[in-house]
């Protein structure tokens, strides 16, 4: 009796180990991912986002990475809001990033502080990707991770902030640098060209108009004055830096 309770135990032992072999022979010759594709990525490469979500030895095989993306989101990746996955075959991925919905950044004490379009401070970075515009000059009380920015004096720095960055997105502008002088006139930087905006509250109709305006200029490396442009003066001063 004992004699035929070790071998049985031997045999489930190798139909164990022979399934095991099959399985692996299986998720090698069609699961181990061959393509990834990823949606709604701005700031990060497809490699990068592969590099930053895999994390184990099993997640070469694309039903095993699936259920981990899925299982851990990966909100920790910086600006991300979560990741999903999912199979679009036995060895390639779909991956959907949704960023999260940063306005700008502030430097200090040694870093970024990135903030969103409700004022709320969403991340500390020691770089800053160059997707995001860097805001200088606003006088800020606070700066907490995970709090609202506390605007000394002022609420209207923010809300001139959003309205410049927004016209900025609507219009499909990149600027690196949005800075406020001492009186709170605002100063734009788009590559070699700065335009000196003024102090208003809205400046959508001057940021709107730049992309046409820049695409005029010969020599980019321009300081254009629009403190006065409006939909009634569509006049605009400029001179070599």
């Amino acid at each position: 009796m004992k004699e035929r309770s070790f071998f049985r135990t031997l045999i489930k032992i190798a139909l164990i180990l022979v399934l095991a072999i099959v399985l692996i022979t299986v998720l090698r010759v069609n699961c181990e991912i061959k393509g990834i594709t990823v949606k709604g990525s701005t700031i990060y490469t497809d490699q990068e986002i592969w590099d930053k979500t895999s994390d184990g030895p099993l997640d070469i095989y694309a039903p095993f990475y699936v259920m981990s993306v899925n299982r851990h989101k990966h909100p920790a990746i910086p600006f991300i809001e979560q990741v999903d996955a999912k199979l679009t075959g036995l060895n390639t991925v779909e991956l959907t990033v949704y960023e999260k919905k940063i306005l700008g950044c502030i430097y200090a004490m040694g870093g970024y502080f990135f903030f969103d379009r409700d004022g709320l401070v969403t991340e500390f970075q020691q770089e800053k990707p160059d997707d995001f515009i860097l805001v200088e000059g606003a006088k800020f009380d606070a700066l907490v991770l995970g709090k609202n920015l506390k605007v000394a004096g002022h609420r209207e720095y923010f809300d001139v902030v959003m309205n410049i960055v927004m016209a900025l997105e609507e219009t499909g502008q990149k600027a690196e640098l949005l800075e406020f002088l001492d009186d709170g006139a605002a100063v734009l930087t788009l590559g070699e060209t700065t335009v000196r905006l003024g102090k208003h509250e809205d400046h959508t109709v001057a940021v709107r108009a730049l992309p046409e305006i820049i695409n005029a200029l010969e020599n980019k490396s321009y300081i254009l004055y629009m403190e006065n442009y409006s939909e009634n003066n569509r006049t605009v001063v400029g001179k070599p830096k």
